[in-house]
């Protein structure tokens, strides 16, 4: 559950093309999650998609999306739809024009019918199901920053051959288990020595 992000299947062929393409892939994975979400809640399925944002300008993750969500992606002519609403209803509170004039401005720039059959987009699904059960319990639970310090003043307190077990102790993880960032946050919490900058040890 404290999983931040992982890639799953890399192989010794695996570029910065693919990279790339998972980062994409898993933005349209995720919002099919969040559509399937809305849906189980509302007891209402959608019929198309209106997109909006930076990620409109990418064509294949428009199509992508569609394909693995089974409904239209629709792009407006406007994509910073969110900034533009905004400026919009301002001028409405303001009394600068009526809502009616607000929903006539929106216009249709772009239109992607799904194309990918039943079967690959279950299996696809099917797949970013298993990466995401994977990915659970793959990282462990970083200390809080009220732990941080909670740590940092132990180690002051307590005895010079004391702080480095206190450190690990209010951390909650046992010596020679730690998660990388929190060793690295316990390097960093050292008194420097002579020639190091910031607790860093010279080289």
């Amino acid at each position: 559950p404290y999983a931040r992000g992982v890639i799953v299947g890399l192989t010794r062929g695996t570029g910065r093309a693919h990279l790339a393409r998972a980062a994409l892939e898993a933005i349209a994975y995720q919002t099919v999650d969040a559509v399937r979400a809305v849906e189980a809640a509302t007891g209402d399925p959608i019929s198309e998609l209106k997109a909006d944002g930076g990620a409109t300008a990418n064509t294949w993750l428009m199509q992508f999306q569609a394909d693995v969500l089974g409904v239209p992606v629709v792009v407006p002519q406007v994509a910073e739809t969110t900034a533009l609403g905004a400026a919009l209803m301002a001028g409405v509170g303001a009394g600068i024009f009526p809502q009616a004039h607000v929903t006539d401005l929106w216009r249709e720039d772009a239109r992607y019918e799904p194309r990918m059959g039943g079967d690959e987009r279950a299996a696809l699904l099917h797949g970013w199901s298993r990466a995401l059960e994977r990915s659970r319990g793959r990282v462990q639970r970083l200390p809080e920053p009220d732990e941080l310090i909670g740590a940092r003043l132990d180690r002051q307190q307590a005895a010079p051959g004391e702080r480095e077990h206190t450190a690990h102790a209010v951390l909650g993880e046992p010596r020679g288990h730690l998660p990388a960032v929190a060793e690295l946050l316990l390097v960093l919490q050292k008194p420097p020595r002579p020639g190091s900058r910031r607790g860093i040890p010279a080289l």
